[in-house]
């Protein structure tokens, strides 16, 4: 059967399994324990009484805060030492994890070319813990720095402090602190912590069509395996797999699927407050190139949604899936 003929029904399973619309955050050994997977959203904590009008800009101060770190995220892996003086106010500080303190945007600047130029190879992924509102005009900034030399170096672990100051409509960086770190990289099972919601049995029933999933763990937990299976008719229309792991070259969850029909695709999960947002794209059995932007959102326990957009199936587009609400089916009795 032409998985085509239905495609409208098949998308609700494939959005959900993460295929591409294809088929239709130490340089010492840890001895500590791996906390889990930082969180998407750094928190948000006020350590002093807030007025009302700076208590609705919270959220745009935080959003600033971040940006801050993504720009400094960017101008590194970029090699900008410019960029990442910019940052920094006039006289801010950049203290390293051997307490040098190396003052003035001039100086930083120099500071980072060389360190480019020693290590032409070396990365950054820098994740926020947390942003501590302290007046309107001073925020501090905690997070972690995962830093690998070159491009086959193990990955090595910081702390840092960040003070920053506003400075006009810009909050910029006047002092930042790195802290040696036994914390051991985050693994690949803890990076997928924030989905192991996904675990269980799952079933969108419609007078047409019966689409079930099932999620479990990897034997080893370091990939999340999905079993999918559409039946259209009392037929199955279409069936297939996906794993769901950590790609450390995107530094990003990703998932591989293949259906029954010799289709396959790749998506790119990226986490939006609630939501993840799975940027799609794979080939049919027909050698089609295909693509979307499908999103799954959890409402509680039992519940989730998922829709899907700007679909392109061989240079043409198709129509969106408005959220179609899915449900987790109860175990079976006695299990």
């Amino acid at each position: 059967m032409r998985l085509a003929k239905h495609s409208g029904l098949i998308l609700v399973l494939v959005g959900l399994v993460g295929l591409a619309v294809a088929a239709s955050d130490t340089k010492t050994d840890t001895k500590k324990a791996v906390p889990k997977a930082p969180p998407a959203k750094a928190e948000v904590k006020k350590t002093a009484p807030v007025s009302a009008k700076a208590a609705a800009t919270e959220d745009d101060v935080a959003a600033a805060i971040r940006k801050s770190a993504e720009e400094f995220t960017k101008a590194y892996n970029t090699r900008d030492a410019k960029g990442i003086a910019a940052g920094f106010t006039a006289n801010g500080e950049f203290v390293t994890e051997e307490a040098e303190v190396i003052k003035g945007r001039e100086a930083i600047e120099k500071h980072f070319a060389g360190l480019f130029a020693e290590l032409p190879e070396a990365k950054v992924n820098v994740i926020v813990d947390a942003i501590r509102l302290i007046t309107s005009e001073i925020v501090v900034e905690e997070g972690l720095v995962e830093a690998r030399p070159a491009a086959e170096a193990p990955f090595e672990i910081s702390q840092y402090v960040a003070l920053h100051v506003r400075q006009g409509d810009r909050w910029l960086i006047a002092r930042t602190r790195d802290y040696p770190s036994e914390i051991a990289p985050p693994t690949s099972h803890d990076r997928l912590l924030p989905l192991s919601w996904l675990v269980g049995e799952w079933v969108d029933e419609s007078p047409d069509a019966l689409i079930a999933t099932t999620c479990k763990w990897a034997d080893n937990e370091n990939y999340l395996l999905q079993e999918f299976t559409a039946r259209i008719g009392g037929s199955i229309a279409v069936s297939g797999s996906t794993r769901i792991g950590w790609d450390p070259l995107s530094k990003q969850i990703k998932s591989w699927t293949f259906d029954s029909e010799g289709g396959y695709s790749e998506a790119l999960w990226t986490r939006v407050d609630d939501t993840w947002v799975l940027k799609s794209r794979g080939v049919t059995s027909d050698g089609d190139i295909s693509s979307s932007t499908n999103t799954i959102r959890p409402i509680d326990d039992a519940t989730m949604t998922w829709e899907s957009r700007d679909r392109m199936e061989g240079g043409d587009a198709s129509d969106d899936v408005p959220p179609i609400v899915v449900k987790r089916q109860a175990p079976a009795p006695g299990k």
